[in-house]
């Protein structure tokens, strides 16, 4: 698959609005020791370096740390936390998932920058039914949710990771913990929409290493299936969903951001 740098992607995104960016946790260590502060940053902005997320609280629906030994709900502890950063520890080790789920906000967006936007996040079933309906030179109205993960590997042993604890309806589900995986080797991505393969879906692979960043791009195939071979440094992967809204006097169009972070260690 052919890497670009990423500010090439962030000109086109500059072209199709504020919602067009990526939304992230980025914890300040991603391999932490047991009982240790680790500062979660929530980042949203473009080149995957962002800008801390200025939303408060009420923006948020689930805010969960997932283990094997169990989960803790961080939502009801919102009121102690600066949104700027997040600081938490983990008591047990191994491989620990925190989930992060928005609420939707209402955006919309002139007609050349939302239909920009759709080609840019490989939304072009819903350029196609703009074109079916005669839309193509109407203003948008669309509502978007944000839905990401990091993991946060705690000692030095990997544990069993369920990507399918969420309740997220898009969710981007590795075949295997990255942390037990190396430099140079490949990792498989599904990605799903409330319990069904999507098929077609651009998944996005961002690297960020020693200041520069390279993205990789690839569709999902017809069981929503992907694989990219990982980069030592900072990691995410990303993908933008869209449906029709469902209450049509609300908005148009409803879409769906996911992502998951993570690092991978030099050979």
């Amino acid at each position: 698959m052919k890497s670009i740098l990423a500010c090439s992607l962030g000109l086109l995104c500059a072209v199709v609005g504020s919602v067009a960016h990526e939304f992230w946790l980025e914890p300040a260590r991603f391999f932490a020791d047991k009982n240790q502060l680790v500062r979660l940053q929530i980042r949203v902005g473009e080149n995957f370096t962002g800008e801390s997320w200025e939303a408060g609280p009420s923006r948020i629906t689930h805010l969960t740390a997932y283990h094997k030994k169990g989960r803790r709900d961080w939502l009801k502890e919102l009121a102690q936390f600066d949104l700027n950063h997040l600081d938490v520890s983990f008591k047990n080790k191994g491989t620990h998932l925190v989930a992060l789920a928005t609420n939707s906000k209402y955006i919309e967006l002139d007609a050349p920058a939302f239909n920009e936007y759709l080609k840019t996040d490989g939304l072009e079933h819903i350029l196609e039914m703009r074109k079916a309906k005669g839309q193509l030179e109407t203003r948008s109205r669309e509502q978007y949710c944000r839905q990401a993960i990091t993991l946060v590997q705690v000692g030095s042993k990997p544990s069993a990771v369920d990507f399918t604890a969420t309740p997220f309806d898009l969710k981007i589900i590795p075949d295997k913990n990255p942390y037990d995986c190396k430099a140079g080797q490949n990792l498989g991505i599904e990605v799903s929409f409330q319990g069904r393969p999507l098929t077609n879906g651009l998944v996005v692979y961002w690297n960020k290493y020693k200041g520069q960043v390279t993205i990789d791009r690839a569709r999902a195939d017809a069981d929503g299936k992907v694989q990219f071979r990982l980069h030592p440094g900072d990691n995410m992967i990303s993908i933008v969903h869209m449906t029709p809204c469902e209450t049509p006097a609300t908005a148009d169009w409803q879409s769906y951001w996911g992502s998951v972070t993570f690092a991978v260690k030099e050979p």
